[in-house]
């Protein structure tokens, strides 16, 4: 893989580190959030950014973001709640209550739906049509990090958390227990998932791995296959934020922790974070945009940078 173009910074939107960030719009817009109590959004053609205050009480961070479409934001926050937000216009949508704890990711799941998780250990698919309860929910023992949907089946969504184990469940059935679970082939929490449209799941972990394996569909196998498997530097996260991962050009590679890894060997191919300048940072969430082949960075120091892939 050549070399890519030095990454566009986009700093002084965040004071403190970005928990959160997406690319909208084939690429030319960059959303962000994080212990900032603010949305930001980057005009990557004018290099123009703007604000939008946020709606979660007290001025509380904003510990998750995702898009519903290109004009939409979906938050979750330390205050418990959700909240959805007109990108057009900066106004408040709606307000969602439901969870009791940290919420720690939100995922879309196609343009009307969503996905929420948290500490309190709940998996929560909502309605952004207008229902102000979750219209499907799960329950765990342990507080849940992650949650992502198979591309190719709307109804199923996996998730995992402080237990280190996989649950998929699918949302046409009921939700007293998963469809199928397995043990993740981590050694601590798993902090992200993503899954690819033919069947990969990636992991990543606070025991500082990424694993591709494929994704377990039927609850009679006993184990997912382990595909690849990659090691990241043990001294990166001191504060422990939880860092995501990302596939990049279908399956081919993995995003984390600024650098891209091959999804079949692991072997790390291009490191976006050494290209930034000499100082240290941590990276803690990655996006991708596959029609413009662009990554979004966010990191633990307030800055975003935008990759080239």
């Amino acid at each position: 893989m050549p070399s890519a173009p030095a990454p566009l910074e986009l700093a002084s939107a965040h004071d403190h580190a970005v928990l959160a960030c997406r690319l909208l719009r084939a690429g030319s817009l960059a959303l962000s959030a994080g212990l900032d109590p603010h949305l930001s959004l980057w005009d990557l053609d004018s290099g123009q950014n703007y604000t939008i205050d946020s709606y979660h009480h007290g001025n509380a961070a904003i510990t998750a973001l995702d898009a519903l479409g290109d004009r939409c934001a979906v938050t979750g926050s330390s205050d418990t709640r959700l909240a959805l937000c007109d990108l057009e216009t900066g106004q408040l949508l709606r307000g969602l209550a439901g969870h009791r704890r940290v919420v720690n990711q939100v995922r879309a799941l196609g343009e009307s739906r969503f996905a929420s998780v948290g500490d309190d250990g709940a998996l929560k698919v909502w309605d952004a049509s207008g229902a102000k309860r979750p219209v499907w929910q799960a329950a765990s023992e342990f507080p849940l990090f992650a949650v992502a949907q198979d591309p190719q089946n709307e109804h199923l969504v996996y998730a995992s958390g402080l237990e280190p184990v996989i649950r998929a469940y699918d949302l046409r059935r009921s939700a007293d227990h998963a469809f199928s679970s397995w043990p993740a082939a981590h050694s601590d929490a798993v902090t992200s998932l993503d899954v690819s449209a033919s069947g990969k799941l990636c992991t990543l972990a606070f025991d500082h791995q990424i694993h591709v394996s494929d994704a377990k569909l039927e609850p009679t196998r006993e184990g997912s296959r382990l595909l690849a498997s990659a090691t990241l530097p043990a001294s990166a996260n001191p504060h422990k934020f939880l860092q995501r991962c990302k596939f990049v050009r279908q399956d081919r590679f993995v995003a984390a922790q600024g650098s891209l890894f091959d999804a079949t060997s692991g072997r790390q191919v291009l490191d976006f974070a050494s290209q930034v300048s000499a100082r240290a940072f941590d990276v803690i969430d990655m996006d991708y945009d596959s029609r413009s082949d662009k990554l979004l960075i966010s990191t633990e120091q307030g800055s975003l940078y935008v990759c080239q892939v």
